[in-house]
């Protein structure tokens, strides 16, 4: 008997997982390239999931510890060392538990640990075709699934940021005029660049499809992070600031038996994703670690919690008019539409009405002092020791 979609809290036991990371897709391109949308769109799409970090290493650990750098200790550029390995279990670790093979083909040792997988490569960003190189994954591991073995496949496609970090990071810095007064082009060069990741994507999935992967697999897709188009002089990549253009991602959970095709706007966290994917798999959290701070959405998806969660985020910036990679000092929650951001270098606040102002221009906090103390409540939940900054 088929199982109803959006009904299938622990009903995927026995399915497969695979993860495909686009790095550096903006959520606000959703709809305008076919090769994405025609994958992303056949699941449970969210296209307002909050990242933790506007750069992926923060937010990659986030994704698959189901937490905030708050508690995992992953919380900056420099932070890799900090990562609390003893104390947070791994999406990877979890799977491997439970009997899959795992297997990880990724940008950098510094996406997230090596523990927990069977097969731990990375790619070299400057000289692989990533195309051509998951595709051969992809068909290399159905090999597994045909012999009746789970398997858990995360792929890392990082040629967004590759490119952008080749074309403008590299020839301009947070205020060179001859970027941030040529928005429409470089607007244009970055959908060049995303348009080739939506070709990308269809092509995976269109593998996945071949070697009949899609009826016993949950398959993930999500962006860890946008990228300036030059909107905020001070910002040529990402990552000095806590803006939507780089802070809100997107996540699409395809399984026909399981989800249904539609788009659901409401406000989640990247770090919903994992709980969500324990919860599926029937795999109950391990006591003996930290808990997760992100929720299973299945009762979302059932249609069953309307109440919104807030999204916190932070930075650690390598550059901007504040740099500070070894500790986060931009953090910002954002909550029923309205966003709060916190400066602790100048100490200054932002307040932003995101439902009449989506773009961020009009700075409310000394308007709206009541709506200020109650996001800063919410920020100091993730953050207690800013209260001393402020």
């Amino acid at each position: 008997m088929k199982q109803e979609p959006g009904k299938a809290s622990g009903k995927g036991k026995d399915l497969n997982v695979i993860i495909i990371l686009i790095d550096g897709a903006r959520s606000d391109r959703l709809g305008r390239f076919e090769s994405l949308d025609s994958v992303v769109n056949q699941g449970t799409l969210f296209p307002n999931m909050i990242t933790y970090a506007p750069y992926t290493f923060a937010t990659t650990h986030a994704f698959v510890t189901g937490m905030y750098g708050t508690e995992n200790g992953m919380d900056s550029y420099y932070g890799v060392k900090k990562f609390k390995a003893a104390e947070c279990k791994t999406l990877q670790l979890y799977l491997h538990e439970a009997g899959y093979y795992t297997v990880a083909d990724l940008l950098s040792r510094f996406d997230f640990p090596e523990k927990g997988f069977d097969d731990y490569r990375v790619y070299d960003e400057q000289k692989d075709d990533l195309l051509k190189r998951h595709l051969a994954l992809v068909k290399e591991i159905s090999g597994l699934s045909s012999k009746g073995k789970k398997f858990y496949l995360f792929l890392h496609y990082a040629s967004i940021h590759t490119e952008w970090v080749r074309n403008v990071a590299k020839k301009f810095d947070d205020f060179s005029p001859e970027y941030f007064d040529n928005r429409k082009k470089f607007a244009k060069l970055y959908n060049s660049y995303f348009s080739k990741a939506a070709d990308y994507l269809k092509a995976v999935f269109g593998e996945i499809k071949a070697n009949n992967l899609l009826d016993n697999s949950i398959v993930v897709v999500f962006s860890d992070h946008g990228a300036s188009n030059a909107e905020r002089v001070g910002e040529k990549l990402y990552g000095s600031y806590c803006y939507d253009y780089t802070i809100k991602a997107f996540v699409s959970f395809i399984n026909k038996e399981l989800f249904p095709a539609e788009k659901l706007e409401k406000q989640i966290r990247c770090i919903d994703v994992m709980p969500t994917l324990l919860d599926l798999l029937a795999i109950k959290p391990d006591t003996s670690f930290k808990p997760m701070q992100g929720k299973s959405l299945m009762p979302i998806i059932d249609g069953k919690e309307e109440e919104e969660k807030p999204a916190f985020s932070e930075t650690a910036p390598l550059g901007g008019p504040w740099p500070s990679p070894s500790k986060p000092t931009v953090h910002a929650i954002r909550f029923n539409g309205w966003k709060l951001v916190f400066y602790a270098k100048p100490k200054k606040f932002d307040l932003f009405n995101l439902a009449e102002d989506p773009k961020e221009k009009n700075n409310l906090e000394s308007k709206f002092p009541e709506k200020k103390k109650e996001l800063l409540k919410l920020m100091l939940n993730y953050r207690p020791g800013l209260k001393e900054l402020i």
